[in-house]
């Protein structure tokens, strides 16, 4: 889905895509961009400088430690992640959201950011209905999906 035209390269080849922008890619990408402009950051220190090795786990310790480029880096992907939803609920009507990958484990630091957006871009009458939740599967979702499908398949040949 693509949430900002002509945005940042994703890696389906198209641009401005919710995956761009939303995912710890996205937030370690974020980071990188905003010290090498020159950001001051505490980022800095846990990196010992070498942005390379920075992550969005690093992004979510520093921004539980109150860092202020960590904590606008997660405002600006829930910013988006919150476009996306909007669109999916203004158009489907769907109102339950599953919020999982490795983005999730920063569920804490942007769902306050992320609740403000969804309900300023809904229409009014799903504002109390929207549910927002985080996968308990977390990361491993897909290893879990793909997993029963093989397993599916097992029991598909054996009949």
């Amino acid at each position: 889905m693509v949430v900002k035209a002509d945005g940042q390269a994703c890696t389906c080849g198209k641009r401005g895509c919710l995956e761009a922008y939303s995912s710890a890619t996205a937030i370690k990408r974020m980071a990188q961009d905003a010290l090498r402009a020159g950001a001051c950051s505490g980022l800095q220190n846990l990196s010992s400088g070498d942005f390379s090795v920075i992550d969005a786990e690093m992004v979510h310790q520093a921004a539980l430690q109150g860092d202020a480029v960590s904590r606008d880096i997660f405002k600006q992907m829930a910013r988006y992640l919150a476009i996306g939803i909007s669109n999916v609920n203004n158009l489907l009507d769907i109102h339950n959201f599953i919020i999982g990958g490795a983005v999730s484990n920063s569920f804490e630091v942007f769902s306050p950011f992320l609740l403000e957006d969804v309900d300023r871009q809904v229409y009014q009458v799903s504002r109390n209905k929207i549910v927002i939740r985080v996968s308990q599967l977390g990361n491993d979702a897909g290893v879990y999906g793909a997993a029963c499908l093989a397993l599916r398949n097992v029991k598909t040949a054996d009949q």
